[in-house]
């Protein structure tokens, strides 16, 4: 089976940056809060891990499939643009490693915000594979795992912290990968 996955990372590029741009515009969740507690109900059925730590956010681990992220999270205020570039290195990733698990981060607040806060680009791979796959009627079904910090407010500074934190731990993950590369290729 082959597709143009170039062509479609790119279409799935304008949409999601479309419907991401309402949704970083959009500063509260308007959903009654019978749909807000269903969608929470959805989205915690399949906890794998639960910890709070003192002086630590609450967070819940789960898997669910990429539907759920999709429908479900919108990205966070701060989240960077999406590059059609690294989106296409991303979906040939998970083409060739389908038993990875890919990670996401997001935030639920007391108002039933449900932010995407690390992770848009893999969002975006996922999806264009979901599409490519759906348009020649094969199913494609990725599980995932999101692990979600239970915040006051999508607007708070403890999401600013944890954005910050986040991103610090993925600046770790590259130096120690781009090291291991190197050396290898040495």
């Amino acid at each position: 089976m082959s597709f143009n996955l170039e062509s479609v990372v790119r279409s799935t590029i304008n949409e999601l940056e479309e419907k991401n741009e309402e949704a970083r515009n959009e500063l509260e969740n308007n959903e009654p809060e019978e749909e807000r507690e269903r969608i929470k109900k959805i989205i915690y059925a399949n906890i794998i891990y639960e910890s709070k730590e003192d002086g630590q956010i609450p967070v819940k681990t789960v898997v669910v499939n990429i539907d759920s992220l999709i429908s479900y999270f919108s990205p966070w205020i701060a989240q960077r643009d999406l590059v059609q570039e690294h989106v296409e290195q991303l979906a040939h990733s998970i083409l060739k490693n389908p038993g990875v698990m890919p990670t996401f981060a997001a935030i639920i607040d007391i108002n039933g915000n449900r932010k995407l806060m690390d992770g848009l680009q893999r969002q975006a791979a996922l999806t264009a594979l979901r599409d490519a796959f759906r348009s020649r009627d094969i199913l494609f079904e990725k599980e995932i795992r999101i692990d979600i910090y239970e915040v006051e407010s999508h607007l708070g500074e403890e999401c600013y912290q944890l954005f910050e934190r986040l991103n610090k731990k993925f600046e770790s993950r590259q130096k120690r990968h781009s090291r291991c590369f190197m050396r290898r290729s040495v």
